[in-house]
């Protein structure tokens, strides 16, 4: 596949990267050992045992939000592509499409509420001046049953630079997809814009209006 991504991405190039796997009994699970970027370190591709996955970089200097039509869109299908060259044939047999979006903000106020940023309920009563909170970590999983779509929404509250950050990750995930479907790239298009929706829908959904104003989303 390798090869395949150079003829579609000529600045394609590898990136270092270090990959330790622990030695187990049973079926191998999927896992990547190479690492892929072009178009300036803003794509990057990660290929390896049964897994491939595409990513793009958002500009943090760029007030606004970056959709996938827009961005990860057309690199998608180009891959997906090379996929259906080697799916089915034992070298690469998928089960399962995900896709997630990570979010990164700076709040402005000193003394934070995040039920200013998030429909979500979190405390914990402690004298700050004795005791400082430095991090906050949460985990929430959902699923949709009339589409078997696992949701995950993750949230860490911590320090940057002085200023509280926020940052979250609303992945969605579907299994059980045959090897021979990944030949079909229209109905795997349409599966993951399906997931990439369920995965912004939940984002959304636990998200107040001031959030999506700091993020530039609220147009997405």
């Amino acid at each position: 596949m390798l090869k395949a991504g150079r003829k579609k991405f000529p600045d394609i190039k590898k990136m270092p990267s270090l990959v330790i796997i622990e030695k187990q009994d049973g079926p191998i699970p999927p896992f990547w050992n190479t690492q892929l970027s072009w178009g300036n370190n803003r794509y990057v591709v990660r290929l390896g045992h049964q897994f491939l996955s595409i990513h793009f970089i958002c500009d943090l200097a760029k007030d606004r939000y970056d959709t996938y039509e827009g961005t990860l869109g057309q690199p998608v299908k180009d891959w997906l592509e090379i996929v259906s060259e080697f799916s089915g044939t034992g070298v690469f047999k998928p089960e399962k499409i995900g896709f997630g979006y990570v979010n990164t903000f700076l709040a402005k106020e000193e003394k934070l509420d995040l039920s200013d940023y998030f429909k979500i309920n979190v405390g914990i009563e402690l004298d700050p001046t004795k005791t400082p909170l430095q991090e906050i970590n949460t985990h929430f999983r959902f699923l949709q049953p009339n589409t078997n779509t696992k949701l995950s929404f993750d949230l860490r509250v911590g320090e940057k630079s002085g200023q509280v950050q926020l940052q979250t990750k609303t992945s969605a995930k579907r299994q059980g997809i045959p090897a021979s479907d990944f030949k079909k790239i229209e109905d795997v298009l349409k599966t993951i814009v399906e997931i990439k929706d369920a995965a912004k829908e939940a984002f959304f959904a636990l998200t107040t209006d001031r959030a999506k104003r700091e993020m530039g989303a609220q147009y997405a």
